[in-house]
């Protein structure tokens, strides 16, 4: 049995990957893990074909449609922790994977980038996965349905906003028909996670907001002889349980941190009654704590004769509406920029990485092949045009010649020559 203990920052993601792809992610982040725990400092992991499709379908995979797959993860981004549910990190986009390579003999070596690896290690909130239940699925949304319920099956799954829930399947702009939405997204992967799954979603519900949709909410359980608890924390972090008691003694009021975190934000001079207290936290289990969060920093700046009665009206009314659209717009300009900027500094540190190994074939290769290839360089860049009058002929000479060398090499892993071929095309 093998258990991704998943964090709740990866869970809560959005990308555009297929499937298969989703499922291979969770085998690398696995199969990490476990390196991991016997070397902490380890950044290079290695694995096998046969492992990672081991743990992604009981089904045949083509050696070339899995190889297909995991290459894509390096161009793929993912924003994580879209629900903004993790205490001190905020929405971020990153690469799937920073690297990955393999060889002839179906051997595989990968990198994840940083922001992955340290939510891998000891996540402070997580969901244990059972792979074995993601082998069963065939529908691409079915899987992250799962692991959004299952992270909260112990609990109230909580109420998110239906664009939330789109960006977080990748569908964001499809399916605005909600007949749409239910007929081909929600009901066929609600239906194939109660077939195939250890937890029954057992009731979903689309809530208005004003004319639209607004948000989305699903109710489930887990089935009987599983636990939803295993692997010894759903919760480890900052949802830890406080009591505090009234001055009387008489009444107990359970808070956790995160309300506790809230409040604070409040001005100092501003007191909640016990009262006040319970009613804000049933507003915040039905619009959830963004929404509450984001229409008490609307109260903070503007006046208000009572304050909490103004706090109320805001939240009920979403005042902060307006400015969490221009923050969510803004966010996704520079989660844009920055996985630009990943993509960018990946294809340098590939492109210098391809350079290094080219430098090294060519001064292993014998003098002879080495004076024939710098000969053949040289008769093509005379042919150029004004070649002479330039001043950049020598980078561009350089240029032809690491050219001559790459084709070589391209030939060689076509051969299978070559250590550390990228196109096996055998299956096992």
């Amino acid at each position: 049995m093998a258990i991704l203990k998943k964090s709740r920052i990866l869970i809560q993601s959005s990308s555009k990957m297929g499937l298969n792809q989703k499922k291979a992610f969770n085998a690398l982040l696995y199969i990490a893990k476990q390196q991991m725990d016997e070397d902490f400092d380890r950044k290079i992991f290695k694995s096998t074909y046969k492992e990672v499709k081991s743990l992604m379908t009981d089904k045949r995979i083509n050696n070339n449609e899995l190889l297909k797959n995991l290459e894509s993860l390096v161009e793929i981004g993912i924003t994580i922790n879209i629900l903004e549910n993790e205490k001190f990190m905020s929405r971020r986009a990153v690469a799937v994977l920073a690297e990955v390579e393999t060889d002839k003999d179906f051997n595989i070596e990968f990198i994840f980038p940083d922001t992955v690896r340290k939510n891998l290690y000891h996540p402070k909130m997580f969901s244990p996965l059972n792979l074995d239940f993601q082998k069963g699925m065939s529908r691409k949304h079915s899987l992250p349905i799962y692991e959004f319920c299952k992270d909260y099956i112990k609990v109230q799954i909580p109420k998110m906003e239906l664009e939330t829930f789109k960006f977080m399947l990748g569908i964001t702009g499809a399916y605005n028909k909600i007949h749409d939405l239910r007929r081909k997204v929600i009901e066929p992967a609600i239906k194939e996670i109660n077939e195939t799954t250890d937890i029954n979603i057992t009731k979903y519900e689309l809530i208005r907001n004003g004319k639209k949709m607004g948000h989305i909410k699903f109710w489930g359980e887990a089935k009987e002889g599983f636990s939803v608890s295993e692997g010894n924390g759903i919760f480890p972090g900052n949802e830890v349980e406080i009591f505090e008691e009234d001055p009387k003694g008489k009444i107990k009021i359970q808070k956790t941190l995160e309300f506790e975190e809230l409040i604070k934000k409040m001005p100092a001079k501003e007191k909640l009654t016990l009262k006040q207290e319970k009613e804000l936290k049933k507003l915040i289990k039905e619009y959830g704590l963004e929404h509450v969060e984001s229409n008490l920093n609307y109260t903070n700046s503007h006046k208000y004769k009572e304050y909490y009665n103004y706090l109320r009206k805001a939240i009920k009314e979403d005042y902060a509406e307006p400015m969490r659209v221009k923050a969510a717009a803004e966010k996704e300009r520079l989660e844009k920029e920055k996985l630009e900027l990943d993509k960018q500094k990946a294809a340098a540190e590939l492109k210098a990485k391809l350079r290094e190994e080219t430098l090294k074939f060519y001064n292993n290769m014998p003098e002879k092949e080495r004076l024939d290839i710098e000969k053949t360089a040289l008769e093509e860049l005379e042919q150029l045009k004004g070649i002479k009058f330039l001043k950049n002929r020598p980078t561009i000479f350089a240029s032809m010649k690491e050219e001559k060398i790459i084709e070589i090499l391209r030939g060689e892993h076509q051969n299978g020559y070559n250590k550390k071929g990228l196109k096996p095309a055998e299956t096992d």
